[in-house]
């Protein structure tokens, strides 16, 4: 298994690093992006051979469509949603269950189906919004998510049937991955414009 997240963690960075160096010669090579880049594959490597640290954090993406997406999608007719950045925002998740010891009251226990959440996102890049002073913002900030995956497995969970085993393991996988619009509150953030 060491060997193979290697390989896969090695080969996605070689691929996104090709990436920038072609985006170099048509809108400038980025050194912040291969710098995440460099830092997604590392914490790749980690909670893929790490399970404690695989239990504690997740990489979430949130995906709602952005106006300009949905303005552009009428007149083109493009549904390239992966060229919304205006409509993703990422998350890097703290998951608060393996934090609260089992024998904790039970009002205490509750707080396992919230996660700690800092987030990531960009507003008027692309698609180009047609107000010039929606372009080019960078937010980030800090806040409390509700944990969907914890309550997915709670609502899946102990069923004797293969059906909901199926279900209980899609929708944790799914869960772990993409995060539910509307499921986050923002305690504190930076604006950049």
């Amino acid at each position: 298994p060491v060997p193979a997240s290697v390989l896969g963690s090695g080969l996605g960075l070689g691929v996104l690093t090709a990436m920038e160096l072609k985006d170099g010669y048509y809108f400038g090579f980025s050194a912040s992006d291969t710098a995440f880049n460099v830092l997604g594959a590392a914490l790749s490597l980690t909670l893929e051979n790490l399970p404690a640290v695989d239990e504690l954090v997740d990489l979430r993406l949130e995906y709602w469509p952005s106006q300009d997406f949905l303005a552009e999608r009428r007149t083109t007719g493009s549904i390239n949603v992966f060229e919304d950045y205006s409509g993703q925002t990422y998350y890097l998740a703290v998951h608060l269950g393996p934090l609260i010891p089992s024998r904790s009251p039970r009002f205490v226990r509750w707080l396992g189906y919230l996660d700690v959440v800092g987030a990531y996102k960009t507003r008027g890049f692309t698609p180009v919004p047609d107000d010039p002073a929606r372009a080019h913002q960078r937010h980030v900030f800090v806040g409390v998510a509700l944990n969907v995956q914890a309550l997915a497995d709670l609502a899946l969970g102990g069923r004797p049937t293969t059906g909901f085993r199926v279900a209980k393991q899609v929708s944790h996988t799914f869960t772990e991955l993409i995060s539910v619009p509307y499921t986050t509150w923002r305690v504190v953030g930076w604006n950049d414009r």
